[in-house]
């Protein structure tokens, strides 16, 4: 099963165990929809969505069997999962990002992705090049301008200042 994580709990709102969530940019949910809810140790869910609600910069909403504070007072801080089977466009799993070859548009071999920082602004793509030097790309679409999951190749155009 795979989860997109799509934002997090900020803190219960009021005492029949609505939740106050912040959800990241271009991400939408809907009454019915199933999430989960992760802690550092627990993964809770799934819970369907009974109403949401827009409320100042943030959403409310409430999940069927979640009906009193006492039931999501420990959810605070929790990330929102959705399940998916495929993924929108432009975004990918990590574990398809990492070991695939990185290369600049001209064709030369950069290196190789050993792993995906997570930022919150942007993912940061960390690559070992091949002189053997660390290598940090963030994963913008002005620097990475093709990613092929299948063939695992990334293509990119830095900024200049990026590679020395």
């Amino acid at each position: 099963m795979h989860l997109l994580k799509i934002g997090y709990i900020v803190k219960p709102h009021g005492i029949e165990g609505e939740l106050c969530i912040l959800l990241y940019k271009g991400v939408a949910l809907q009454k019915n929809e199933k999430v989960f809810f992760e802690t550092s140790t627990t993964l809770y869910g799934s819970y369907k969505i009974s109403s949401i609600r827009k409320h100042k910069n943030f959403w409310l909403i409430r999940c069927e069997k979640l009906n009193s504070i006492e039931k999501v007072r420990n959810l605070k801080g929790a990330s929102i999962g959705i399940k998916v089977k495929k993924l929108p466009p432009n975004f990918f799993w990590i574990d398809d990002i990492i070991d695939c070859s990185v290369y600049l548009k001209n064709g030369e071999k950069l290196g190789k992705v050993t792993d995906v920082l997570k930022t919150g602004a942007n993912d940061v793509y960390v690559v070992q090049s091949v002189k053997r030097t660390e290598i940090l790309i963030p994963a913008i679409k002005q620097i990475v301008k093709n990613v092929d999951i299948k063939n695992k190749n990334i293509i990119i155009e830095p900024i200049d200042g990026l590679i020395e």
